[in-house]
């Protein structure tokens, strides 16, 4: 199966993980350049206390790791701009990342799967700033996400989809009670979510069972 066009997010970025072992033995092969990069398709976003952080744009770009083990991908670097915050201005800024994208199931020998599940983990190095009606406000994001990677056999592109259910991002480091007041609060669950085109120049990355 094939896993082209490569997070994070993800994320996102964004950003943007799928987890643990796989419980299915699994082979990733690669046509392509093993480097790999990932445009969001559109606005991806992130949702906190009841609020929402979107983002118009978004990029993530890694490393593709062949072979049959975890991870298949390492996200090293991820961007989002032009954001706001329930219409208050923000931003995004991510530190030396290194999110690892796991293979979790779904590998056939059918060259069109559109639903192979994994993970995105160790998510960290994410700062959110906010200048909010009291003030600048910033937090930590942290965690994992569910992803779907759609191998289309190239047609269309290759795609992620980072999911916003099975997520287990966390809020932290909240700078100040009062300009972050009803903004977000430490210990907040948050979800992300976007898809991805995905690049490897002009190859393909392939996951067989």
């Amino acid at each position: 199966m094939r896993l082209g066009r490569l997070t994070a997010v993800g994320a996102a970025a964004a950003g943007l993980a799928l987890i643990a072992a796989p419980a299915n033995a699994f082979t990733v092969t690669n046509s392509g350049s093993n480097s790999v990069t990932g445009t969001a398709k559109g606005v991806t976003t992130l949702t906190a206390n009841g609020q929402v952080l979107s983002c118009q744009t978004s990029s993530v770009s890694g490393t593709v790791n062949p072979g049959s083990s975890n991870p298949v991908a390492n996200i090293t670097s991820a961007s989002w701009n032009t954001c706001d915050w329930n219409g208050y201005p923000a931003s995004v800024t991510v530190t030396n990342p290194n999110w690892q994208l796991n293979y979790v199931s779904g590998a056939t020998n059918n060259a069109n799967d559109t639903n192979i599940a994994g993970t995105i983990t160790n998510i960290s190095n994410v700062l959110v700033t906010i200048n909010g009606p009291a003030g600048v406000c910033t937090f930590n994001v942290t965690g994992s996400v569910n992803a779907i990677f759609k191998e289309n056999n190239g047609k269309g592109g290759q795609e992620i989809t980072v999911l916003s259910t099975g997520s287990t991002l966390t809020i932290s480091n909240r700078n100040n009670f009062f300009t972050c007041a009803g903004l977000v609060n430490n210990g907040n669950t948050a979800t992300f979510s976007g898809s991805y085109n995905l690049n490897t120049l002009a190859g393909q990355i392939n996951v067989l069972p």
